[in-house]
């Protein structure tokens, strides 16, 4: 089995843009098998599970990537950005009681790479924040909570993660707010900036959630699913 795909200057140009500037390193782990399975993306429209992402992380399961990162930390190039897990977590899976098991090992390479390449800007999504509890991370280490909705986003910055949160496509704002939380839209979808140009979900205390519209092949699917969702909440109130 393969594990965590380290990549030292991505093509992406969403991170990068077209001059690649500054050096943009990522990494993928295995979608599933690495997620929790109660994310509602997971196998239902995940972007991660199409198009070029999914090249990447296809069968890569995690069962040495802890070595891996910790192997690669001294390749990545100075004074670079680096986002972790552009799919998959840092979980191993449920196990056999249904619990989800945190990957400890791979928590702690990325906590160790971030301490030993402090020339290095590190970021990274979770699903699992509860599970995860509050964590101490390196000042140049931002982990962001994946919400799926305004109660989610509450509850994770109550336990001091910056926070995430997909929104339909056809949102036309760029900032509003929602339930007494202020939400800015990801501006790579409103104005362009790419994410060595934006920066904000490397920001550990930033007060506004960053919404991200739904893209990819199914970012249809998952703006019905988000409307209709909205909806039964308005309709209950």
């Amino acid at each position: 089995m393969q594990g965590v795909r380290i990549v030292k200057q991505t093509g992406n140009t969403k991170l990068t843009g077209a001059t690649k500037e500054r050096p943009f390193g990522a990494s993928y782990c295995a979608v599933g098998f690495t997620c929790p399975q109660t994310c509602p993306l997971l196998n239902n429209g995940c972007y991660a599970q199409a198009g070029n992402s999914n090249l990447h992380q296809k069968d890569r399961y995690s069962n040495n990537d802890a070595e891996i990162m910790l192997n690669a930390a001294s390749e990545i190039p100075a004074n670079s950005y680096f986002r972790h897990h552009v799919s998959g977590d840092v979980f191993l899976g449920d196990t056999k009681n249904g619990s989800l098991e945190v990957d400890k090992p791979y928590l702690d390479a990325i906590m160790t790479v971030a301490e030993q390449r402090k020339d290095v800007t590190f970021y990274s999504y979770t699903h699992g924040y509860k599970v995860l509890g509050t964590l101490e991370t390196p000042d140049n280490l931002t982990i962001n909570a994946s919400c799926d909705d305004i109660e989610q986003v509450k509850d994770a910055k109550a336990m001091g993660y910056p926070t995430v949160m997909v929104i339909s496509e056809n949102e036309t704002r760029k900032r509003y707010s929602k339930d007494g939380v202020d939400i800015v839209v990801c501006p790579n979808q409103t104005s362009g900036l790419t994410c060595s140009q934006c920066k904000l979900c490397f920001k550990k205390d930033r007060k506004f959630t960053v919404a991200f519209k739904a893209h990819a092949a199914s970012r249809k699917k998952i703006s019905k699913r988000i409307e209709e969702s909205e909806r039964i909440s308005l309709a209950t109130l």
